[in-house]
């Protein structure tokens, strides 16, 4: 895994979970009930967490919807600060 340098995207987190449990991308994706797409761009960080993609992700995984929308916002907020 490479060094992380400023606040990663949620998708980066995603991953590392994806391959703790050995879950393809589309299986995930199924049974989140999203596309194929939506969770490659996601994993990728060009999608951002959603309030539905967050209750979805805490719904399966058992972690809060706000852990999601949390590193989403910390997220953006760096990027934001980087564009300044």
């Amino acid at each position: 895994m490479s060094k992380i340098i400023g606040v990663p995207h949620p998708g980066y987190y995603l991953n590392d979970y994806l391959e703790e449990i050995q879950m393809t991308q589309d299986e995930f994706a199924n049974r989140l009930g999203i596309t194929g797409k939506q969770i490659s761009q996601i994993l990728k960080g060009r999608e951002n967490i959603t309030s539905d993609i967050a209750l979805k992700l805490s719904k399966f995984i058992g972690t809060s919807v706000e852990l999601w929308i949390n590193l989403q916002t910390s997220y953006d907020a760096y990027m934001m600060k980087l564009k300044q």
